[in-house]
């Protein structure tokens, strides 16, 4: 996904002035990168335009969110970037506003000294002035050195390609550079691919609990494109499980079977936080989803690159929401997303299909039909009420880690459990109802665990 910068220094400024010095393009994406990161760091791009003469003009550039814990208001949305939050461009200056106000003249020669920021006294001159290769095309890029230490770059084609630590890698619009992926590219999969998905919800109360498991297969029968959505027609293959938890008894019934048009769509119908898959670093993400009747929410998006070289977009709820997260990756699309507090649902990809190579793990349509696969589990937890330790035994040894639920759905304990027997530390949890299971959901019924003291 990283494309490379080719850098070749010319000669000095003799493209100096062939044409006006532009700042930023309307419709265009603006991708910065801080040194260490391999992904996008901060994306810019206009949000409004004001004509205020016959050649100066003022853009709006888009916010951030930052969150505080230790703040009195934990969420400060509208927060300007290291661009300001706007800038009155013309010919001959480029005007820098909110919260700071930064002044940089970019027709000015080699030696040319001003005050860049009156309020600090901040005194900016041009450094150097190179002729090179920016991007496939010959550009003019000049330095500009500042009395507090400051270092700007700009360039006569592509506006701020450096500000301190920050530089330009990438620009939607022209598309170079470094990109987000687009969701055809985050949601690659065409006619004849498979993806497999289980998925995990708690609802009620400690009187009565409802507990819902699904595991899906989808095989792609046909997909439509439009701008901002993908619907996939499937033939989806299908085992769901609904355990009824009342006191001490409950109640459990399971369902198999096949549904050969059933819609999957990269919208709130399947998808949590959709508006993630379009989102730059820092955006504040508001969408509702509607896998479950879970309250509204919010988190922060944030970029990234995973250790196979995929391009993930991520984000975890803030603290007043619940708690949970989101994922998804370039070439997978959605990878888990968990949210927990009154309502609580799990959301796991398996594996995939993608042009014939595998991806994770995809299982069998015998094995998701099969009824005498599903059982009731062979896990025993003792002593049950339990003070400080839970002793487990019939533990399945592929299974690798199991968690410990609360009775909202909150994951407290996760232990990697690679033998048939165990022993878990609880003595630090606080009294109450709690429920065991693998770590994505197994074909058994949770156990409930009662701690009392």
């Amino acid at each position: 996904m990283r494309v490379a910068i080719l850098l070749t220094i010319l000669t000095s400024s003799s493209l100096l002035h062939a044409q006006e010095w532009q700042l930023v393009r309307p419709g265009w994406k603006y991708n910065y990168q801080l040194p260490g990161a391999e992904a996008i760091s901060d994306q810019v791009f206009i949000t409004s335009t004001e004509t205020i003469g016959s050649d100066t003009v003022r853009y709006q550039f888009n916010r951030i969110a930052v969150f505080c814990d230790t703040c009195a208001i934990h969420l400060r949305t509208n927060v300007p970037q290291f661009l300001q939050g706007s800038v009155t461009s013309s010919e001959n200056i480029w005007h820098f506003q909110e919260p700071n106000s930064i002044v940089v003249l970019p027709m000015a020669e080699l030696g040319a000294a001003w005050l860049m920021d009156t309020a600090a006294n901040i005194i900016a001159e041009v450094t150097a002035v190179d002729t090179l290769m920016f991007f496939g095309l010959e550009d003019v890029h000049k330095t500009i050195s500042c009395s507090n230490g400051d270092l700007w770059v700009i360039s006569r084609e592509w506006g701020v390609v450096r500000m301190n630590e920050r530089e330009l890698v990438g620009i939607h619009g022209p598309d170079i550079g470094l990109l987000v992926p687009t969701l055809a590219q985050m949601y690659p999969y065409q006619v004849g691919d498979v993806v497999e998905y289980r998925k995990f919800g708690l609802s009620g109360n400690l009187g009565s609990l409802t507990f819902r498991t699904y595991q899906s297969k989808y095989n792609i029968l046909d997909r439509t494109d439009e701008d901002s959505s993908i619907a996939f027609s499937t033939w989806r293959v299908e085992w769901r499980t609904v355990t009824l938890q009342q006191g001490s008894s409950g109640s459990h019934s399971t369902q198999y079977g096949e549904e050969m048009e059933f819609l999957y769509q990269t919208t709130p119908i399947e998808l949590p936080y959709k508006d993630l898959l379009f989102s730059y670093p820092g955006e504040l993400i508001t969408t509702q989803h509607d896998l479950g009747d879970s309250p509204h929410f919010e988190c922060i998006a944030q970029h990234g690159i995973d250790d196979d070289g995929r391009y993930i977009l991520e984000c975890d709820l803030l603290a007043e929401f619940g708690i949970g997260s989101v994922k998804y990756s370039e070439g997978i699309g959605l990878v888990n997303y968990e949210y927990g507090t009154g309502y609580s649902e799990y959301y796991w990809w398996l594996g995939s299909v993608i042009n014939g190579d595998t991806l994770g793990t995809i299982n069998s349509d015998d094995y998701l039909l099969d009824v005498e696969e599903f059982g009731q589990g062979n896990i025993t937890a003792y002593p049950n009420p339990t003070r400080d330790v839970l002793i487990l035994e019939g533990l399945e040894p592929g299974n690798g880690t199991y968690v410990l639920r609360d009775a909202l759905g909150r994951i407290v304990l996760e232990e990697a459990l690679n033998s048939p027997t165990a022993t878990l530390d609880v003595s630090r949890l606080p009294e109450g109802v709690y429920f065991l299971s693998d770590r994505v959901g197994s074909r058994s019924v949770p156990v409930k665990v009662v701690i009392a003291r």
